[in-house]
């Protein structure tokens, strides 16, 4: 079976354009490195003039595979843990050295790939229980205190292992009630996250930031809708060059 240096995870919804631009930005540095890649696209029921399909066979590179899966209808907020667990399951049928997750209005640093496995590395060598790292945090509250918290994230086959290459069925009670609770989040995240720290192999993990997301995270997520977190930082801040 063919191995892959890569594996990337990403769902999407209406937002192929974005889409083309992450896997542009991927694609230019597998090129040059010689990396052999693997996307797994999971499409949660966009519309039809996204055109999809087409747009992403405009992107397949002889070391670049794409494996597009379109859903007929959208699974909304409540249903995302649906699209995750296909992502795993897909995942687990590919041979692979490491896995990213990304979501798709990403915009990445320089030579994203080398900085992320190098990081990842550095944190296995502090403790070898470290099966995931956190690349990305819209409101870093998690910085220095070892949490993994959102979907951008490098991992290895424990990382799947340890989740049981799953995630759990999460409740649309969770999503019903009071307005007080109309901005929650799928959940998905912070499953990952309670799943990884009560699990007596696997270590706390690590973040740092590589990416960014697009403007218009900043209209599905405005600050005035969380009040409690502190603003993300700066563009420049997020970034560490070596």
């Amino acid at each position: 079976m063919y191995r892959f240096d890569y594996l990337i995870l990403t769902p999407t919804y209406n937002r192929a354009s974005m889409l083309v631009d992450l896997i542009s930005q991927v694609q230019e540095e597998s090129e040059r490195t010689r990396h052999k890649v693997c996307h797994i696209i999971i499409d949660d029921g966009s519309d039809d003039s996204q055109n999809y399909p087409d747009r992403m066979l405009e992107c397949k590179r002889p070391r670049y595979v794409i494996k597009y899966i379109r859903l007929r209808k959208n699974h909304g907020r409540d249903g995302f843990w649906q699209i995750y667990t296909s992502l795993f399951e897909r995942a687990r049928e590919v041979r692979f050295d490491y896995a990213i997750g990304l979501a798709d209005d990403m915009v990445l640093c320089r030579d994203f790939l080398r900085r992320s496995e190098r990081y990842f590395r550095w944190c296995q060598d502090q403790d070898q229980r470290v099966c995931c790292v956190n690349l990305f945090s819209r409101f870093p509250t998690n910085w220095g205190t070892a949490r993994y918290v959102d979907g951008i994230y490098f991992c290895d086959r424990t990382f799947f292992e340890a989740l049981q290459w799953r995630i759990r069925p999460i409740s649309p009670e969770r999503f019903e009630g009071s307005k007080k609770r109309s901005h929650r989040s799928s959940g998905v995240h912070q499953q990952i996250t309670r799943r990884l720290s009560g699990s007596r192999s696997i270590a706390p993990v690590s973040g740092i930031s590589y990416v960014r997301p697009r403007r218009a995270e900043s209209v599905m997520f405005p600050a005035s809708r969380f009040p409690d977190r502190p603003p993300s930082a700066p563009w420049e801040c997020n970034f560490i060059d070596d």
